[in-house]
């Protein structure tokens, strides 16, 4: 139980950092701006940030939500983007290799990041995508499934690819982004062959009900344009965890004639 405990603390604490990290580069990376160099400072006084303000969560907490010198309000999706990877960091306790684990937490980070830029940007940059697929062909390699996973990105891609052209000519505009194929590609290099269709499915059942709730919230006109690609990545984490109970729920309640 102690050790269990220990982990607790240390993926917890991980996973603010890592969030605290994630806040800044879904700030900086749609902008163009410098992730490695430059400075955090307040948007509203422009000053420096010290570590005192830079502490996930409890800097939030302490200063309840204000910059500490010039007392304006500090966006809310700052803390909860820490908030949530901690949640997500505290799932990879359900794992029990640990090159899994890595693999579960190196995901964790690079799909948070992208969903929120989808989300507030309507954009998934290529670099993060790309060091997705990558670094999942990497993992690939130490699991000897190579050749599967490349497949699995390539099947994805042109599953992908093959709706957006139909559903273009069918609505006649463009029915998917170019950023979702090559996100469904970086997720088959990522997770494998035998995710990547289970992931294509959820994502579409996910993305009806995001679209729902656009359309509810903004109505029409404003709900015109949705990102798809955090529809994608709950999909993908629902995979990585729920791949098994899925197939029995499926075949029992849907695909059963």
């Amino acid at each position: 139980m102690s050790i269990l405990i220990l982990k607790s603390i240390l993926l917890g604490i991980l996973g603010a950092i890592f969030g605290s990290f994630i806040t800044m580069l879904t700030f900086r990376l749609p902008k163009s701006k410098d992730i490695v160099f430059s400075r955090s400072m307040c948007p509203a006084c422009k000053q420096q940030l010290q570590v005192v303000d830079l502490i996930p969560v409890l800097s939030f907490l302490v200063f309840k939500g204000r910059c500490r010198q010039c007392q304006s309000s500090i966006g809310i999706r700052y803390v909860l983007s820490e908030l949530v990877c901690m949640a997500l960091f505290l799932l990879g306790l359900l794992f029990t290799d640990q090159l899994d684990v890595l693999k579960w937490l190196v995901f964790v980070v690079i799909g948070l990041s992208l969903a929120i830029i989808d989300f507030e940007e309507l954009i998934l940059p290529d670099s993060l995508t790309a060091l997705l697929g990558t670094l999942g062909l990497g993992f690939a390699v130490f699991q000897n499934l190579l050749a599967e996973h490349l497949i699995a990105g390539l099947i994805g891609m042109g599953l992908f690819f093959l709706i957006r052209s139909v559903g273009s000519v069918v609505f006649k505009k463009e029915a998917m982004g170019i950023g979702d194929i090559k996100l469904i590609g970086a997720l088959g290099c990522f997770w494998g062959f035998s995710s990547i269709l289970w992931i294509s499915y959820l994502s579409f059942l996910i993305g009806g009900v995001i679209a729902l709730v656009f359309l509810v919230a903004k109505g029409k006109k404003q709900a015109q344009v949705i990102p798809f690609g955090p529809a994608i990545l709950i999909a993908a984490c629902l995979v990585a965890f729920f791949i098994e109970p899925l197939m029995v729920f499926f075949n029992q309640y849907f695909w059963q004639v």
